[in-house]
């Protein structure tokens, strides 16, 4: 298993799977990834030109790094909570939600797909979407981190 983090027993929780340091989540900017033995994966995470999305299981947003807020035009305190789809995308066809959901749901696969968005302002922008489930130690999909290529 390649997975960055992994939850502990408390749900609350996740360690760092290289040193095994309990790491918090659910913290001011959505998920707090920090380890001060191995560094800060938030850090990282921040200063990619990629926009990261984090969201729970049922797809609802936890964390966006700076590129999403640049790109989109909504704060991270405007879309935490929501679904990435509640707030700049929905554009597809419902074929293409179903077609992707049961590749990262059902199948527990990544999925890369080009969709289009939709800024604040209303612009519409395209975008590489790279979607792959976080597992836990008994293979249970905890977490979906999306990477955004704008094209």
């Amino acid at each position: 298993m390649n997975n960055t983090v992994l939850p502990t027993k408390d749900a609350d929780k996740i360690c760092c799977i290289k040193c095994g340091k309990t790491l918090s989540m659910k913290k001011w900017r959505g998920v707090e990834i920090k380890c001060s033995r191995c560094g800060t994966l938030n850090t990282i995470l921040e200063q990619m030109i990629e926009q990261v999305i984090i969201t729970d299981k049922e797809g609802r947003i936890l964390f966006v790094n700076k590129a999403v807020e640049e790109t989109t035009g909504y704060s991270l305190h405007e879309v935490v909570g929501k679904k990435p789809s509640e707030v700049w995308g929905g554009h597809m066809p419902k074929e293409f939600y179903k077609e992707m959901w049961d590749t990262i749901l059902k199948k527990k696969n990544s999925a890369k797909m080009k969709i289009t968005n939709k800024k604040k302002t209303g612009e519409m922008y395209d975008i590489w979407l790279l979607v792959s489930p976080i597992f836990d130690t008994k293979g249970e999909t905890i977490f979906y981190v999306g990477i955004e290529i704008v094209i």
